[in-house]
């Protein structure tokens, strides 16, 4: 799998980058790097630390344009994840995220293929500055994960971008393909976003109509505030959350097959398996300073399920070091019920983020 993830890394480079296609469009490269390392503390006795690479936060991508006439133009993307830590591994270091084209022009644009899904992008990850580090909101308390959360894409679908017309914008997504064992046909998800000078208001949905998803259980909505100046933000958002998140993560393990020394796994302390509804409510505070950024948010999942709720509260500091370069330091406290391994977590986290 690795070979072929090369293989297809190299054959897209060589592409978009052949002196005949730069020629004929409008090419942008651009990408993100992330290293960050984190101590975790149980509350247990048991405690680890690790270094936060992951490819959630490391892409490269090259978007694309191509004029064809008065105020209409083709367009594209391709952007892969990459994950440090994993290329010495059996698992796959690259991950295709975005992959579409289509077209562009006074009524919208109209796009075809694996696209970063408008549940997730409306008033979605890109209110959280800690998006895509250990010290985010996702999964956290704050903000849903899964393929029809925050941390989905839409594959094959086609999707529709509306013209801002007096504050609104619509974005729309539909799976059109209808193969009986991976095919999306009738799932969709949707974003309505209205700005109005420092003022954001968002609603989104998403649903699952696949044949194995219970009646009544198949979508998600959220809704949110969003008042932001040059001086900094705050916003609330609300979820409801019907499309379980499931995640099958395997236990780290020493040579003798048994969990790490710290006497607990990580996969149990950091990420959720939830085979129950859940509602998500997020408060976050961001301050600008001359020199750095302060961070507030309280986060609430409030589960269907009794002893599986759980508020989380950070706080991060960062510093821009350059136009490209941030270096950030933060701290979370996860809140957790009896349902959990773990009745709280404390997390201590620090890295760097460099845009281009």
């Amino acid at each position: 799998m690795r070979s072929y993830s090369l293989t297809l890394a190299g054959l897209c480079c060589v592409a978009l980058l052949s002196v005949e296609a730069v020629e004929a469009a409008d090419f942008r490269v651009y990408g993100r790097l992330h290293a960050g390392y984190a101590q975790l503390d149980s509350g247990q006795g048991g405690s680890t630390s690790l270094v936060n690479d992951e490819r959630s936060n490391s892409r490269l991508g090259v978007n694309v344009q191509h004029p064809l006439g008065d105020n209409i133009g083709g367009l594209g993307r391709i952007e892969l994840g990459f994950d440090p830590t994993n290329w010495d591994n059996d698992e796959d270091p690259i991950n295709m995220r975005e992959a579409w084209v289509g077209i562009q022009g006074n009524i919208g644009r109209l796009t075809l293929g694996r696209i970063g899904s408008a549940y997730k992008t409306t008033g979605g990850t890109g209110w959280d500055p800690m998006n895509a580090t250990l010290l985010q909101q996702r999964r956290t308390g704050g903000a849903s994960g899964g393929p029809f959360g925050h941390n989905s894409y839409v594959d094959r679908a086609v999707e529709y971008l509306s013209p801002t017309f007096a504050g609104l914008q619509l974005r729309v997504q539909l799976g059109l393909d209808k193969r009986n064992d991976e095919g999306n046909d009738g799932n969709y998800t949707v974003g309505l976003s209205y700005q109005e000078g420092p003022w954001e208001l968002i609603a989104a949905w998403a649903r699952d109509d696949s044949d194995d998803t219970p009646s009544g259980e198949s979508r998600n909505w959220k809704t949110g505030i969003r008042y932001a100046t040059s001086e900094g933000a705050l916003f609330y958002r609300y979820e409801d959350v019907k499309i379980r998140d499931r995640l099958d993560l395997a236990a780290p393990a020493g040579d003798d097959g048994l969990p790490d020394a710290a006497g607990y796994d990580i996969a149990d302390l950091t990420a959720f398996d939830l085979g129950f509804n859940t509602r998500h409510h997020l408060v976050g505070l961001q301050q600008n300073y001359a020199s750095s950024i302060l961070w507030l948010a309280i986060g609430h999942m409030n589960a269907s399920e009794d002893d599986f709720d759980v508020t989380s509260y950070t706080a991060s500091w960062t510093w821009p070091l350059s136009d490209a370069l941030n270096w950030y330091i933060g701290y979370q406290h996860q809140d957790r019920d009896s349902g959990y391994q773990t009745g709280r977590l404390n997390l201590v986290a620090s890295g760097f983020n460099l845009t281009f």
